[in-house]
C-alpha cells in the first residue's frame, strides 16, 4: 500500500512539474482570436511571420478539430511537423483542409478578405459574384436557367486541398532571423456524364509564398513580413433540359489571373519586466479578372474584382503573475472591395470601418496541468454598399444604403498539458460559452449545444 501511495505521489508530482507546451489556434480562438493571432506568442504567429518558426522546434499536432471539419471539408483542420535541422534552424511541413474564399465570422481576420494567408485568414480565390459576395464564394449556377446571369452563394469553388505547406527558417547571427513558405493548393471536380443531372469542370490553383525578416533589439523585437499569391479558378457548367432530355449551356465563369500582396508587421516593446506593447499594421490586397460566357447578348462578359483591407492597432502584453496573461487592445480597420462590369453589374463596391474594434483576452495557468483561457471583442462596424447597374443599354441605376453594427463575442477555453518523459502532450479545446449556462444536458435537463467549438493535440518534445 506504502509504495503504491509513494509511486502515485511520484506521478503527480511529475504532472505539477510540468512546464507549459506551446499551444495552438484552438488556444488564441479562446482567448478571442482577432489581434491575439498576431500579439500573443504562439505557435499560430508563424503564419503571419515565418521568422517566429525558430522558436517552435520538434512537436507534431492536429489543430483547428471542430464538428464540422470532419463532415465538411475546407474549414480549415491541419496537421504540422517541425523538425529542428540545428540548433537555429527549423523545417515545418504542413497539411490539412483550408478555405480559400475566407469564412464567416465577425473578427478582424474573416470580412472583406483580399490577400491574407490561406493557413489562418482566407484568400478570396472566387468569382461570378457581386463585391457583397465576392469575397467567400466560387461562382457558378444551377438555377436561373431562363436568364441565364448569376445566382447567389451557389456552389462556390473555395475548398482547395493543400498541396504542400512549407515553412522554413533560421538565424543569422544573435540579432537576425529570417524565414521563407510556400503553399501550394487546388482542387478539380469534373463530372463528364451524368444520368439526369448537370456537367461541371471546377477547378482552382493557388501559390502562396511568403519571406520574413525578425530582429530581435535591445529592450524590442521586430516582425515583418511580405507575401505574394497568384491563382486561377474556374467554373463550367451544362444542365439537362426537362422538355427537350438536351444539354443547355449554362452560365461559365472563370479568372485566369488572381494575384494578391500582403504587408505585415509588429514591434515588441518591452514596457517593464511583465509588460509588453505590441503596436502592429497589415495590409492585404488582391486583383482579379473576372469572366463571364453564355450571358445574354448586351450583358458585359468581362470585368474586375479588387480588395483591400488595412488594420492597425496595438495590444499591451501582461503577465501579472507567473503563467497569468491579460492582453488588452485596441485597432482600427479600413476594407473595401469592388467588382466592375461583370454580368449586368457596372459597379459594385462594398465597404466596411471597424472604428475601432477592441477586446481582451486570458489565459490563467489554474494548477501546472490545466489552464482556463476566456476572451472578448466588440467591433464598431460602418458599412457602405453602392450598386451601379445597366439594365438597358444607356441606362444607368444606382442603389445605395448604408449601415452601422456592433458585434460583441465572448470565448472561453481549456488547454490540458501532461509530460511524457522530458517532452509534453498537450489538448486544447476553444470550448462553446454557452456549455457553461446549459451544463451537461443529462445533469440539468437543458438542450446543450456541442461542448468544443475547435480543439487541437500536440506532442513537444
Amino acid at each position: 500500500m506504502a509504495n503504491r501511495l509513494a509511486a502515485l505521489a511520484a506521478c503527480l508530482g511529475l504532472v505539477l512539474s510540468a512546464s507549459p507546451a506551446l499551444a495552438t489556434q484552438a488556444r488564441i480562438d479562446s482567448m478571442g482570436g482577432s489581434s491575439r493571432y498576431i500579439t500573443v506568442e504562439d505557435e499560430t504567429n508563424i503564419f503571419f511571420f515565418p521568422s517566429l518558426l525558430v522558436r517552435y522546434g520538434n512537436l507534431a499536432l492536429v489543430d483547428n478539430l471542430n464538428g464540422n471539419s470532419l463532415v465538411i471539408p475546407g474549414l480549415n483542420t491541419r496537421f504540422g511537423f517541425h523538425y529542428m535541422m540545428g540548433e537555429e534552424t527549423v523545417l515545418a511541413i504542413y497539411g490539412g483542409r483550408v478555405n480559400a474564399t475566407g469564412r464567416p465570422g465577425t473578427d478582424f481576420r474573416s470580412r472583406f478578405l483580399a490577400s491574407e494567408n490561406p493557413f489562418i485568414g482566407g484568400s478570396s480565390l472566387g468569382v461570378g459574384f457581386t463585391a457583397s459576395q465576392a469575397g467567400g464564394a466560387g461562382g457558378g449556377t444551377t438555377e436561373g436557367m431562363a436568364a441565364q446571369v448569376p445566382t447567389a452563394a451557389s456552389d462556390a469553388i473555395g475548398n482547395t486541398d493543400l498541396k504542400m505547406g512549407l515553412i522554413f527558417a533560421t538565424k543569422f547571427g544573435p540579432t537576425t532571423r529570417f524565414g521563407a513558405m510556400l503553399n501550394i493548393m487546388g482542387d478539380d471536380a469534373d463530372v463528364e456524364q451524368p444520368s439526369n443531372t448537370n456537367q461541371t469542370d471546377q477547378g482552382a490553383l493557388l501559390i502562396d509564398a511568403a519571406v520574413g525578416l525578425g530582429l530581435d533589439l535591445v529592450g524590442s523585437e521586430l516582425e515583418l513580413t511580405l507575401g505574394f499569391q497568384y491563382g486561377t479558378v474556374d467554373d463550367y457548367r451544362d444542365a439537362v433540359v426537362a422538355a427537350t432530355g438536351q444539354f443547355n449551356d449554362l452560365v461559365q465563369h472563370w479568372s485566369g489571373e488572381h494575384m494578391g500582396v500582403r504587408l505585415g508587421g509588429r514591434w515588441v516593446i518591452e514596457m517593464t519586466e511583465r509588460q509588453r506593447l505590441v503596436p502592429y499594421a497589415t495590409l492585404n490586397y488582391g486583383t482579379q479578372d473576372v469572366r463571364h460566357n453564355n450571358l445574354p447578348i448586351g450583358v458585359q462578359q468581362n470585368g474586375s474584382w479588387n480588395a483591400v483591407d488595412f488594420q492597425v492597432g496595438a495590444d499591451l502584453r501582461m503577465e501579472l503573475f507567473d503563467d497569468v496573461f491579460v492582453v488588452p487592445g485596441l485597432g482600427i480597420r479600413y476594407a473595401q472591395h469592388t467588382l466592375e462590369g461583370a454580368g449586368n453589374v457596372d459597379d459594385d463596391v462594398d465597404r466596411l470601418v471597424s472604428f475601432p474594434f477592441y477586446g481582451m483576452g486570458i489565459d490563467v495557468k489554474v494548477w501546472e496541468w490545466m489552464d482556463f483561457r476566456f476572451g472578448a471583442n466588440q467591433f464598431v462596424n460602418f458599412l457602405r454598399h453602392s450598386s451601379t447597374t445597366s439594365p438597358q443599354p444607356g441606362i444607368s441605376i444606382t442603389n445605395e444604403d448604408r449601415a452601422s453594427e456592433v458585434l460583441t463575442t465572448v470565448h472561453t477555453g481549456l488547454g490540458f498539458h501532461f509530460p511524457i518523459a522530458e517532452s509534453v502532450l498537450s489538448l486544447d479545446i476553444n470550448v462553446n460559452p454557452t456549455f457553461w449556462l446549459n451544463g451537461p444536458d443529462f445533469i440539468t435537463g437543458n438542450a446543450t449545444n456541442p461542448f468544443g467549438l475547435n480543439a487541437a493535440v500536440k506532442y513537444d518534445w
